[in-house]
């Protein structure tokens, strides 16, 4: 299947789910480990009004400086109310002073001061998943961490029988691979349409690679099976925070087939400046073989994540490609 380019379609924003406020809202994570941009936050804007309002910071600077990627909402203490997930890190480009934390932030049912942090961990560092995983004794809530800096795979989860995070005693953790490198993106998806979860995972740093991780029958003791679906890839020039691939996405270009057992794979190539479109060669669940198209160069920058939606209903994907360096926005579809 080919990618085309679709020059006609606007792109909507993305919003907090609306039931989490009430109305809709965008969360804005900032900051990055580049001097100057280390100083970061996170912030909320009100965009159910003609004029938006905010931001509204939910975070404070009493720790010092931190830089944050991405924000889960999830009701973490049982309360009723969803929160803020996230992980945060500084990383100085000179000096030792170096943290990275797994953390929620305590929904306080007011925008007008910082929400309460609540540390949960320390090592995760950029991005993370939440999802529900099955094991022998019941269903477990875990976040699945991609630690870059600290160079592992790993999962947290609680045995609170009420799904609450704020008894630590309660929340264990296991590396699931430090053997990889700089772990970039995870996301859990099944991969190969066996009906059982999986995780697609990228390397950002050494390597350059694009795996599968087979989830096993008890996360928490047994072996993750390992997959390479590509690797090689790299940025096209050298600079503090370089790296490729960025984040993966897995997609099934027609919404309306319902008969396709495996995912295709949209993937970012961040500082290579390029966009793949990964197809699986057979719906083989044991078959872990892909070809792999390149439908976007855009320039020897940043290519941002890659998004995808039905926006104009015709039953086939969209696909949304930020080049960063050019300043422009690609819109493809999976139309023929």
């Amino acid at each position: 299947m080919q990618v085309q380019r679709d020059p006609k379609f606007n792109l909507t924003n993305i919003t907090i789910k609306e039931h989490v406020f009430g109305r809709r809202m965008v969360a804005i994570p900032q900051g990055f480990l580049v001097p100057f941009k280390n100083d970061g936050s996170i912030s909320l804007m009100d965009i159910s009004v003609p004029t938006p309002k905010g931001p509204y910071k939910l975070t404070d600077d009493s720790s010092g400086k931190w830089f944050y990627h991405r924000v889960i909402w999830k009701d973490m203490d049982a309360d009723g109310d969803d929160d803020a997930v996230t992980c945060r890190a500084r990383e100085p480009v000179i000096g030792s002073d170096k943290e990275f934390e797994l953390l929620w932030l305590e929904n306080q049912g007011r925008l007008d001061s910082p929400w309460t942090p609540h540390v949960i961990a320390h090592g995760p560092d950029i991005f993370m998943r939440n999802a529900t995983l099955m094991t022998p004794s019941g269903p477990k809530d875990c976040i699945i961490t991609a630690q870059y800096f600290t160079q592992s795979l790993s999962v947290y989860w609680t045995d609170n029988i009420t799904h609450s995070w704020t008894n630590l005693s309660q929340v264990h953790s296991r590396v699931i691979d430090n053997s990889i490198g700089g772990v970039f993106e995870v996301e859990v998806v099944d991969l190969n349409g066996d009906g059982k979860l999986d995780l697609l995972v990228t390397e950002n740093g050494e390597i350059g690679a694009l795996y599968g991780f087979e989830i096993p029958v008890d996360f928490r003791t047994d072996n993750f099976t390992r997959h390479t679906i590509a690797q090689g890839f790299g940025p096209r020039k050298s600079g503090t925070g370089k790296g490729a691939p960025g984040s993966p996405a897995a997609v099934f270009p027609n919404t309306n087939d319902t008969q396709k057992k495996k995912p295709s794979i949209l993937l970012s190539g961040d500082d290579e400046g390029t966009a793949y479109y990964i197809e699986p060669v057979s719906d083989d669940a044991s078959l872990w073989t892909y070809n792999i198209t390149t439908f976007l160069q855009a320039s020897d920058g940043t290519v941002g994540q890659l998004s995808f939606a039905d926006a104009d209903g015709d039953g086939y994907q969209e696909v949304f490609v930020p080049s960063y360096s050019t300043n422009e926005l690609y819109v493809y579809t999976f139309h023929p």
